[in-house]
C-alpha cells in the first residue's frame, strides 16, 4: 500500500504477508495520518515512513518476519506506540531492526513490544530529541542502539530492556554517537552488557536504573563526562568496566549520593561530605573504587541501622521505660522494623521483641518498659524492606545495652551514710562526757 503526499488519513485493520515489498509506505509530505491495527508479515519493510512528513501515528499494528518492523526516514514529530514488533532479523543489512529511526528526530517511541529483532530499536544518524519510553525490548540481538552521530538529547525512560544477546542499551555508534543524553527509571536484566557508553557518546546522564544479572552491568570506552548515579548494581557478573580510557562520573554530590552496588562492602557509621561526622547516613564510609580514575565517593547503603539513641540516655539508668529511636535508610520502602531485646537477672535470661513504630521519614521509634534493679538489657534493632533484605544495627556495629541501677548512684548513697556515722559519734562523745561529770559528783 503506497501512499504519497497524503494527510488524515486512516490505514486501519489490514492484513499484509509473504511479499517482497513495503507492507505501508508513506512517502514524501505525508502528516497526520493513522496507520492503525493492521497486521504486516514477512515484508521488506512492515511500515516504511520516507520524509519530509510529520505528526503520524503508528499504533496497535502487528509487524513479525520482516527486514524492518517500522522504518522511518527522514520524518520528523510521529509516534510510534502500542504495537508488537517481533522476530524482524530477514535480509543482510546490518542495520536491520524493529523499529529504525534515521534522521528522524522529535519522535515518540512509547509501550511497544518489541522481541525477536537484530535491533530493537535502531536511532541512526541525526536523529535527537527522541523519546523512548514504557517499551518491553527483550529477547533481540541488540536491545536498543544509538549509532552514528547527532543523535543527541534522547530520553529513554521506564523501559523493560531483558535478555538481548548484546547490550541492553547502547551510546556506541562512532565520533560524537551521542551526547546529554538521559536513561532513567529502566529495568535492565540479563544482557551482554546492560548499559554500553562508547564511541565518544560523552555527557550522559544515567540515573535510577536496576541492572542486573548482566554480563557486564555498565561498560564504557572513550567516552567522558557521563554521569551515573541513583542506580542500583545488582549481581552482575562484573559490576562495571572501562576501557580506553574512559573518565566518568559515579556520583552526584551530598547528599545526593552514587549507586547502589550489591558487592559494596562498608561500615554506615558517619555522615557528612567527608563521612567524618559521627553517625550514619546510608551512605557507606568508604568509596567504591572502579579504577584510579573513577570511583563513587558516596555508595549508598542498601539498608543501613544509624543514629540510634535511648531515652534516658547512658549505660546505667534507673527504673523506668526506655524509649529507643534509629533511622533507618533504604534504596527500596521499610516494610517493617523490629525490637529485640534480651534481659538478664537473677531469674535468668529473657528474649523478646517489639515492632517498631515509624515516627516520619525513615525514623522509627519503641518503647522497652522498666524492669527492676539488677536487670542487664542488651537489644538490636532490624529493618527489613519491601524486597525482603534484611539489615540489623549489630550488622553496623553498635553495640546497644544498659543496667537498671538504684535511683541514686553510691557516690550520692555514701555522702549521707557518712553525714549520719558523724551524727552518731557526736551524740555518742557527748552522752560519754556527760556520764563522766555525773559519776565525779557523786
Amino acid at each position: 500500500m503506497f501512499y504519497h503526499d497524503a494527510r488524515y488519513n486512516s490505514i486501519c485493520r489490514n492484513n499484509i504477508s509473504a511479499i517482497s515489498v513495503i507492507g505501508i509506505w508513506l512517502q514524501d509530505t505525508v502528516s497526520h495520518n493513522v496507520v492503525a491495527e493492521n497486521s504486516l508479515i514477512n515484508c521488506t519493510a512492515g511500515i516504511f515512513l520516507e520524509g519530509p512528513n510529520t505528526n503520524n501515528t503508528l499504533s496497535g499494528n502487528f509487524i513479525a518476519e520482516s527486514e524492518y518492523g517500522i522504518k522511518i526516514l527522514n520524518a520528523q514529530n510521529n509516534r510510534v506506540v502500542n504495537n508488537t514488533i517481533a522476530d524482524n532479523r530477514a535480509g543482510s543489512d546490518s542495520w536491520r531492526a524493529g523499529i529504525r529511526l534515521e534522521g528522524s528526530g522529535y519522535s515518540q517511541i512509547d509501550f511497544n513490544l518489541i522481541s525477536g529483532n537484530y535491533y530493537g530499536v535502531l536511532l541512526y544518524s541525526n536523529s535527537p530529541y527522541v523519546s523512548v519510553y514504557g517499551n518491553n525490548i527483550s529477547f533481540n540481538e541488540f536491545g536498543l542502539r544509538v549509532a552514528s552521530g547527532g543523535s543527541s538529547y534522547l530520553n529513554m525512560t521506564r523501559n523493560v530492556v531483558a535478555d538481548n544477546v548484546g547490550y541492553g542499551i547502547g551510546l556506541t555508534g562512532f565520533a560524537s554517537s551521542s551526547n546529554y543524553a538521559v536513561l532513567a527509571n529502566n529495568t535492565i536484566v540479563s544482557n551482554g552488557q546492560g548499559v554500553s557508553i562508547g564511541q565518544y557518546s560523552n555527557y550522559n546522564t544515567v540515573s535510577q536504573n536496576y541492572i542486573t544479572q548482566n554480563d557486564c552491568g555498565l561498560y564504557s570506552e572513550y567516552s567522558i563526562g557521563n554521569l551515573a548515579y541513583k542506580n542500583s548494581l545488582v549481581s552482575n557478573d562484573q559490576q562495571v568496566s572501562i576501557q580506553s580510557g574512559s573518565v566518568n562520573n559515579w556520583n552526584g554530590s551530598y547528599p545526593v549520593g552514587g549507586n547502589y552496588w550489591s558487592d559494596y562492602v562498608s561500615p554506615d557509621l558517619f555522615r557528612g561530605p567527608y563521612q567524618n561526622v559521627t553517625g550514619g547516613d546510608g551512605i557507606g564510609d568508604n568509596p567504591y573504587v572502579i579504577d584510579v580514575n573513577n570511583r563513587d565517593n558516596y555508595p549508598f547503603m542498601l539498608l543501613s541501622v544509624c543514629n540510634v539513641s535511648q531515652a534516658p540516655e547512658g549505660g546505667m539508668i534507673s527504673p523506668a521505660e526506655v524509649r529507643i529511636t534509629a533511622t533507618i535508610t533504604h534504596l527500596y520502602s521499610v516494610e517493617r522494623a523490629m525490637l529485640n531485646y534480651t534481659i538478664t537477672n537473677s531469674t535468668g535470661t529473657f528474649h523478646l521483641s517489639l515492632n517498631m513504630t515509624n515516627a516520619e521519614d525513615d525514623v522509627w521509634n519503641a518503647t522497652i518498659p522498666a524492669f527492676p534493679l539488677g536487670a542487664n538489657v542488651t537489644y538490636i534493632i532490624i529493618g527489613q524492606d519491601s524486597e525482603g533484605n534484611t539489615i540489623s544495627s549489630q550488622q553496623q556495629g553498635y553495640a546497644l545495652e544498659y543496667q537498671v541501677i538504684p535511683e541514686f548512684s553510691s557516690n550520692f548513697v555514701l555522702a549521707p551514710l557518712a553525714i549520719i556515722t558523724l551524727l552518731i559519734a557526736i551524740v555518742s562523745e557527748h552522752k560519754i562526757r556527760k556520764s563522766s561529770k555525773a559519776e565525779r559528783r557523786a
